[in-house]
């Protein structure tokens, strides 16, 4: 998993950088979802 949860503090965060294609494609697929627009790319 790429993305991590802290239910104390009410956020998730990224854990680990994605490692391969069917990683990246999960994390955009998570950026894409995500209600808030909370997860960017800066493309480094």
């Amino acid at each position: 998993a790429n993305f991590k949860r802290n239910d104390d503090g009410g956020h998730s965060y990224v854990y680990k950088q994605a490692e391969s294609p069917e990683e990246e494609a999960l994390c955009k697929e998570a950026m894409e979802g995500c209600p808030v627009e909370a997860i960017g790319n800066d493309g480094a």
